[in-house]
């Protein structure tokens, strides 16, 4: 039955025939073995773009087992989801490829979906989140589209299957899914419904698994647009459940640190850093759940709140936190002055790229007389009289 679905619909697109995956040999080999199947997903959404992809997802009529069987032979198989219908491949070119059985959600209840085998690549696509995340396409990259997806993509419009807030109830973490696609491939134009469904089960955010949250959290923080889509998530109502300590001054900062990393200066410090952009806005939010990153923020914290030298900073924290303080300073200044002293902060990142590190000269061998607390003291003050007059020398300011 499937064979005869596919060989009756019709293409509405052609993936590009420069996308390298799509000339894979293996890659093609797995789509030959779990026959009848296609391409579908972000592999297909975004070869419409032109761009290409490592992980791909298939969609089959085998069963997760059937699969298993049919490529075991030939390429290792990891069965990590084979209870939810699943396996997953890695191919010796770096691929990984999803194998996922063509399916139906039957039960949901906001964080799990039961599932149940069906035999209709329309009713597989169903229960997709949205239309352009529902694109299939055969072994020569003529799509197969359902729900408009292709049109959605062309004109930026992140839209659900069906009903918004219904989709959102079967999973809660979509309300972020919808914002990290928005800042991915939206325009300039919002699905105002979806937006409304996102605000009325803000709430039920709270619900979800801190680490599902970071998951979506941290793409969305590293987005090119994550300035504009954070304004909007607090505009919707959203953000405060999931960055309960921003503010308003806060994302306007945070607007002129993503243009100074990504188009106000070339300097080699200027990377766009996703835990940068999280100190900036609320470094105390409960999805941060490394330690690494919870110490990063804590002193990124302690160092904001205080006026200090630079070469205070580099010698305390490194070369590249201290250039972060100057990054965040500056975004904060931008933030609420029209007139801010950007030759400061830009000579400040320069005395940092050409001064990484201070070695401190005073040892405890300078003061053999001393022990204890009384040697410690005699260190610190040796070390802040030797910072002090390196600043001088160096004519260094402070930040």
């Amino acid at each position: 039955m499937l064979v005869e679905v596919l060989s009756n619909a019709t293409p509405k697109g052609q993936l590009p025939k420069v996308l390298k995956w799509l000339n894979d040999n293996d890659v093609l080999s797995v789509l030959r073995l779990v026959q009848p199947a296609m391409f579908v997903g972000g592999a297909v959404r975004d070869g419409i773009l032109g761009i290409d992809s490592l992980d791909i997802d298939i969609a089959t009529c085998m069963t997760a087992k059937q699969a298993k069987a049919a490529l075991s032979p030939h390429y290792k198989v990891v069965p990590l989801g084979e209870k939810f219908g699943s396996v997953k491949v890695v191919l010796p070119g770096g691929y990984t490829v999803d194998v996922t059985t063509l399916r139906k959600d039957v039960e949901t209840d906001g964080r799990r979906a039961k599932i149940q085998r069906v035999d209709s690549w329309h009713e597989d696509s169903r229960r997709r989140d949205f239309t352009f995340n529902a694109l299939y396409c055969d072994a020569g990259g003529a799509v197969y589209d359902y729900w408009d997806g292709i049109d959605d993509l062309a004109r930026g419009v992140v839209k659900f299957i069906g009903r918004p807030d219904q989709r959102i109830a079967e999973d809660y973490l979509r309300i972020l899914r919808f914002y990290r696609f928005t800042a991915l491939y939206g325009g300039a134009r919002f699905d105002l419904s979806a937006l409304s469904a996102t605000k009325a089960a803000a709430a039920s955010l709270a619900k979800l698994s801190k680490e599902r949250v970071a998951q979506e959290m941290w793409r969305i923080i590293a987005s090119p647009h994550a300035d504009t889509v954070l304004r909007l998530m607090a505009d919707y109502g959203v953000l405060r459940h999931v960055m309960p300590c921003f503010s308003y001054d806060r994302l306007c900062a945070l607007r002129q640190l993503v243009f100074i990393e990504t188009r106000g200066l070339v300097h080699p410090l200027l990377a766009p850093k996703a835990l940068r952009r999280v100190a900036l806005v609320d470094g105390t939010s409960p999805w941060i759940l490394k330690k690494c990153d919870r110490d990063y923020m804590k002193l990124v914290a302690e160092k904001m709140a205080v006026q200090t030298s630079l070469v205070r900073l580099i010698f305390d924290c490194g070369p590249e936190l201290a250039a972060d303080i100057v990054l965040l300073k500056w975004s904060c200044e931008r933030g609420r002055n029209d007139r801010p002293d950007n030759a400061k902060y830009i000579a400040a990142l320069d005395f940092i790229a050409a001064h990484p590190k201070f070695d401190n000269p005073a040892k405890a061998a300078d003061f053999p007389d001393k022990t204890g607390k009384s040697l410690g003291e005699a260190l610190k003050a040796a070390t802040d009289g030797w910072l002090e007059q390196t600043a001088k020398n160096l004519g260094a300011g402070d930040i």
